[in-house]
Parts: C-alpha cells; structure tokens; sequence
C-alpha cells in the first residue's frame, strides 16, 4: 500500500503518456502547463515528468474542454472553483 501513495507522488509519466490519456495533442497539454493547470517537473516538453496527480488533472481539463467547449483560461477558472469547493468540504467535514 505505502508504495502505491509514492507513485502518486513521483513524477515518472511523459508528455506523451498524458497526451494519450486525455486523448488530446502534446499542444493542449503545453496550452495545460502555460496556463498552471498542471504543472509537470523539467523545462522542456522532451524532460517533462508528470506525477499521476497531474496526468489526473490533465485528464479532467480534457474532459472539460471536450464536453463543454472550455479554452485553456476556462479550464483553468473551473478547475479553480472545484478545488476551492473539494477545500470548503474539507473544512467543513473538520467542524
């Protein structure tokens, strides 16, 4: 079990591998990164690791732009609001 939680956490997967989990183009995923919604380890596309944190998040801004016609900033914007919603519940389960 203690190795699946290190995994998640190690940047191990490519550019490409993300690419053919959301089933989208190396330039939607680029468009992912220069916008922050996922932020890959390395400098250059070629050295870009993902953790499955990231390719997760990439996976969901897929689906986004995919089922509602989302741009890069749009996505961005969503993502956002759902992670300061998942931390509302968060506080709101700690009351």
């Amino acid at each position: 079990m203690r190795g699946g939680l290190v995994q998640m956490h190690t940047s191990q997967i490519t550019l490409l591998r993300v690419c053919r989990a959301c089933r989208s183009e190396p330039a939607f995923v680029i468009d992912l990164v220069e916008t922050g919604v996922v932020k890959p380890e390395g400098a250059r596309p070629v050295e870009w690791r993902f953790t499955l944190q990231e390719q997760q998040r990439a996976e969901m801004a897929a689906y986004l732009s995919q089922r509602y016609s989302l741009n890069t900033d749009g996505i961005a914007f969503v993502m956002g609001l759902l992670e300061m919603n998942r931390k509302l519940r968060e506080q709101l389960r700690a009351l």
